[in-house]
Protein backbone atom coordinates (compact mmCIF):
# COMPACT_ATOMS: atom_id res chain seq x y z
CA UNK A 1 0.00 0.00 0.00
CA UNK A 2 1.24 3.77 -0.77
CA UNK A 3 1.82 5.32 2.35
CA UNK A 4 -0.25 7.79 3.40
CA UNK A 5 2.14 10.64 2.67
CA UNK A 6 2.57 10.18 -0.75
CA UNK A 7 -0.87 9.71 -1.26
CA UNK A 8 -1.62 13.14 0.06
CA UNK A 9 1.19 14.32 -2.15
CA UNK A 10 -1.14 12.77 -5.09
CA UNK A 11 -4.78 14.33 -3.74
CA UNK A 12 -2.87 17.78 -3.54
CA UNK A 13 -1.43 17.63 -6.72
CA UNK A 14 -4.92 16.52 -7.76
CA UNK A 15 -6.65 19.71 -6.18
CA UNK A 16 -4.50 22.21 -7.97
CA UNK A 17 -4.72 20.10 -11.58
CA UNK A 18 -8.42 20.62 -12.94
CA UNK A 19 -7.27 18.34 -15.49
CA UNK A 20 -6.52 15.75 -12.95
CA UNK A 21 -9.04 16.14 -10.23
CA UNK A 22 -11.68 16.21 -13.05
CA UNK A 23 -13.71 13.57 -15.30
CA UNK A 24 -11.44 10.26 -15.88
CA UNK A 25 -12.93 9.91 -19.73
CA UNK A 26 -13.09 11.54 -22.49
CA UNK A 27 -16.31 10.62 -24.77
CA UNK A 28 -15.33 11.20 -28.66
CA UNK A 29 -18.69 10.58 -30.68
CA UNK A 30 -19.66 6.63 -29.70
CA UNK A 31 -17.04 5.69 -28.42
CA UNK A 32 -15.99 6.25 -24.54
CA UNK A 33 -12.01 6.07 -23.43
CA UNK A 34 -10.61 6.50 -20.00
CA UNK A 35 -7.86 9.82 -19.70
CA UNK A 36 -4.50 9.07 -20.26
CA UNK A 37 -1.75 9.80 -17.58
CA UNK A 38 1.82 9.54 -18.39
CA UNK A 39 4.47 9.95 -15.62
CA UNK A 40 8.48 10.14 -15.81
CA UNK A 41 10.11 9.16 -13.36
CA UNK A 42 8.47 6.21 -12.44
CA UNK A 43 11.09 3.95 -10.51
CA UNK A 44 10.65 5.06 -6.84
CA UNK A 45 9.34 8.30 -5.01
CA UNK A 46 7.02 10.43 -5.94
CA UNK A 47 6.81 9.10 -9.52
CA UNK A 48 6.17 5.85 -7.74
CA UNK A 49 3.00 6.87 -5.90
CA UNK A 50 1.91 8.70 -8.15
CA UNK A 51 1.61 5.88 -10.76
CA UNK A 52 -0.17 3.73 -8.30
CA UNK A 53 -2.68 6.03 -7.23
CA UNK A 54 -2.96 7.57 -10.97
CA UNK A 55 -4.17 3.81 -11.77
CA UNK A 56 -6.43 3.78 -8.36
CA UNK A 57 -7.73 6.42 -9.56
CA UNK A 58 -8.61 4.48 -13.16
CA UNK A 59 -6.93 6.41 -15.67
CA UNK A 60 -5.00 4.88 -18.16
CA UNK A 61 -1.82 4.81 -16.52
CA UNK A 62 1.72 5.35 -18.53
CA UNK A 63 4.45 4.58 -16.22
CA UNK A 64 7.84 5.50 -17.50
CA UNK A 65 11.76 5.28 -16.26
CA UNK A 66 15.12 5.67 -17.71
CA UNK A 67 15.97 1.64 -16.18
CA UNK A 68 13.40 -0.98 -16.79
CA UNK A 69 15.42 -2.87 -14.17
CA UNK A 70 13.89 -0.83 -11.24
CA UNK A 71 10.77 -1.65 -12.10
CA UNK A 72 10.07 -4.67 -9.88
CA UNK A 73 9.24 -2.05 -6.76
CA UNK A 74 6.61 -0.68 -9.05
CA UNK A 75 4.96 -3.49 -10.10
CA UNK A 76 4.91 -5.43 -6.93
CA UNK A 77 2.80 -1.98 -5.67
CA UNK A 78 0.60 -1.96 -8.83
CA UNK A 79 -0.37 -5.67 -7.80
CA UNK A 80 -0.85 -5.18 -4.09
CA UNK A 81 -3.41 -2.47 -5.04
CA UNK A 82 -4.63 -4.63 -7.55
CA UNK A 83 -4.54 -2.28 -10.75
CA UNK A 84 -2.67 -2.33 -13.78
CA UNK A 85 -0.16 -0.04 -15.56
CA UNK A 86 1.73 0.41 -18.91
CA UNK A 87 5.76 0.64 -17.81
CA UNK A 88 7.85 1.60 -20.31
CA UNK A 89 10.98 3.38 -20.53
CA UNK A 90 12.31 6.64 -21.16
CA UNK A 91 14.97 8.58 -20.82
CA UNK A 92 14.15 12.09 -21.14
CA UNK A 93 17.41 13.36 -22.20
CA UNK A 94 16.91 11.25 -25.10
CA UNK A 95 14.83 12.86 -28.01
CA UNK A 96 14.17 10.38 -30.14
CA UNK A 97 12.71 8.46 -27.42
CA UNK A 98 10.96 11.11 -26.01
CA UNK A 99 9.43 11.41 -29.50
CA UNK A 100 9.10 7.25 -30.03
CA UNK A 101 6.80 7.53 -26.44
CA UNK A 102 4.54 10.30 -27.00
CA UNK A 103 3.77 9.22 -30.49
CA UNK A 104 3.46 5.44 -29.09
CA UNK A 105 1.04 6.85 -26.57
CA UNK A 106 -1.05 10.09 -28.50
CA UNK A 107 -3.08 11.39 -27.04
CA UNK A 108 -1.85 12.08 -23.69
CA UNK A 109 -4.25 13.91 -21.45
CA UNK A 110 -1.84 14.58 -18.58
CA UNK A 111 1.50 14.72 -18.52
CA UNK A 112 3.07 14.35 -14.97
CA UNK A 113 6.93 15.45 -15.70
CA UNK A 114 8.42 13.96 -12.35
CA UNK A 115 11.92 12.83 -14.05
CA UNK A 116 14.79 14.09 -11.69
CA UNK A 117 18.44 13.56 -10.16
CA UNK A 118 19.66 15.19 -7.31
CA UNK A 119 23.50 15.18 -6.55
CA UNK A 120 24.51 15.59 -2.97
CA UNK A 121 27.21 18.09 -2.48
CA UNK A 122 28.52 21.63 -2.06
CA UNK A 123 28.18 23.54 -5.67
CA UNK A 124 31.58 23.89 -5.13
CA UNK A 125 32.45 20.06 -5.04
CA UNK A 126 29.86 18.97 -7.76
CA UNK A 127 32.11 19.28 -11.33
CA UNK A 128 31.03 20.67 -14.85
CA UNK A 129 30.23 17.00 -15.74
CA UNK A 130 27.97 16.29 -13.12
CA UNK A 131 25.99 19.57 -13.42
CA UNK A 132 25.41 19.28 -17.30
CA UNK A 133 23.97 16.15 -16.06
CA UNK A 134 21.27 17.85 -13.29
CA UNK A 135 20.26 20.69 -16.30
CA UNK A 136 20.47 17.80 -18.60
CA UNK A 137 17.36 15.66 -16.69
CA UNK A 138 15.91 18.34 -14.80
CA UNK A 139 15.68 20.94 -16.68
CA UNK A 140 16.02 20.09 -20.63
CA UNK A 141 14.52 16.45 -19.92
CA UNK A 142 11.36 18.21 -18.78
CA UNK A 143 11.44 20.99 -21.91
CA UNK A 144 11.50 18.03 -23.71
CA UNK A 145 8.43 16.35 -22.85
Amino acid sequence: MVNSGKKSIFLALSGICPTVSGAKEIKLGEQIRRKRVLITGCSSGFGLAIAVEAAKAGYDCIATMRNLGKADHLKRMLESENVTATIDQLDVTDGEAVRDIVAKYTPVDILVNNSGILIMGSCLDIGDEEIRRIFDVNYFGAVAM
